[in-house]
């Protein structure tokens, strides 16, 4: 494991002004917040943010964060899965390796709820394999799903039993990067 520092915890400044202040700090790795990526490369190309990246040897260790994909439908899910496909070239882009994905869930899960985001999970898996990325999920604390390792678990049931029905192969899901 590598540790990194993420960018959620300096949300105000700049991607640029990230890239500084942690390598002025001595810490060589972050987990890029993809907003603010996005949001530099408005104004800097993909070269010139290259280079500052090798000038001040800052690794991008992993992107956060992609939601949408697990439970949407119709045109949102569209919409949703074009972000997630400009997110994953990207993170080819900069030789980010994993991409943090949160799961997109109600209050209440449903047994159709799991089974879909099983799915849909499994797809954006497959996607991102395309691109030579891993998906890491999110823990959120206040979710009923994912909240812990206790609801993953919960999650890992779920896919054993869709498993179970031949509905999809095993898909290792991790949190954050090796």
């Amino acid at each position: 494991m590598k540790p990194c520092i993420s960018e959620a915890t300096t949300l105000p400044q700049s991607f640029a002004d990230d890239v500084n202040t942690y390598a002025d700090a001595g810490c060589d790795a972050m987990e890029v917040w993809l907003t603010k990526l996005e949001n530099h490369l408005e104004k800097h190309s993909p070269a010139d943010t290259a280079k500052l990246l090798k000038d001040r040897r800052m690794t991008l260790a992993a992107a956060a964060y992609q939601g949408g994909l697990l439970l949407s439908q119709g045109e949102q899910r569209k919409a949703h899965y074009d972000h997630f496909r400009r997110r994953l070239e990207l993170c080819q882009q900069f030789g980010i390796r994993t991409l943090l994905v949160v799961a997109d869930f109600v209050r209440e899960v449903q047994q159709q709820d799991l089974e879909r985001a099983v799915v849909s999970l499994r797809q954006a898996a497959q996607w991102a394999s395309a691109f030579d990325v891993r998906l890491a999920l999110e823990f959120r604390g206040s979710d009923t799903f994912c909240a812990s390792l206790d609801t993953r678990a919960g999650a890992g049931r779920a896919v054993r039993r869709a498993e179970r029905r031949r509905q999809l192969r095993r898909l290792p899901l991790l949190h954050g990067p090796e």
